[in-house]
């Protein structure tokens, strides 16, 4: 079995995604604001339009 097999690239990509806002913003999980952002995109990485101002430094 490939390592692609075992880790599809999407899902790799996915993850990746998801660490970087970990990262960035641990608070955005908890938040109320990034959580209706995510459910409406249906983008697990969305943040809030709080979090998007910290984090172009607006």
């Amino acid at each position: 079995m490939s390592a692609d097999e075992k880790f599809p690239l999407e899902e790799v990509e996915r993850c990746k995604q998801l660490a970087r806002v970990e990262e960035q913003f641990p608070d955005a999980d908890a938040c109320p604001a990034c959580a209706d952002a995510r459910k409406t995109s249906g983008d697990p990485t969305d943040l809030c339009k709080e979090h998007l101002r910290r984090m172009y430094g607006i």
